[in-house]
């Protein structure tokens, strides 16, 4: 079994495939995800983990979750308002992720823009912080 982190990629990537937006351009390789060629497109990940000891023998992470929301061209500071609002409502009511996790909550977002060579590249990083269980000294079994 995977590490508890990869299990929550892989959730998160099934929860957000398919989105109006982006459609199947969802991944959670951040060198596969840097291709302008597939924009509109979100790359999921976990920036950090904090652990503490649970219950007896468990231990409680606490994850946070990023989805960076990645677009170009003229409108794009309006397609990543629109993958925002998707993301968040597709993450928070996913049912196979909320079954690996005891909580979810959306914490922020940061926006940037670039402008290489006269495009224009947006992107909007979210921010969610997951709560999950693991047995003590089992970081592959989620709780």
């Amino acid at each position: 079994m995977p590490h508890a982190r990869k299990q929550i990629r892989d959730a998160c990537e099934a929860a957000l495939a398919d989105l109006a937006t982006t459609g199947a351009n969802v991944f959670s390789d951040r060198a596969i995800a840097k291709a302008d060629n597939q924009l509109p497109s979100l790359l999921v990940y976990v920036d950090s983990t904090r652990a503490e000891r649970g219950d007896i023998g468990s231990t409680d992470r606490e994850m946070s979750l990023k989805v960076r929301c990645r677009a170009a061209g003229a409108g794009a500071e309006d397609s990543l308002d629109q993958m925002a609002a998707e993301v968040e409502a597709a993450l928070l009511s996913d049912v196979p992720l909320k079954a690996l996790i005891k909580d979810i909550q959306f914490t922020g977002d940061d926006t940037e823009f670039a402008f290489p060579a006269d495009k224009v590249l947006g992107q909007i990083i979210l921010t969610f912080t997951l709560l999950v269980m693991t047995p003590e000294g089992d970081p592959t079994t989620i709780e």
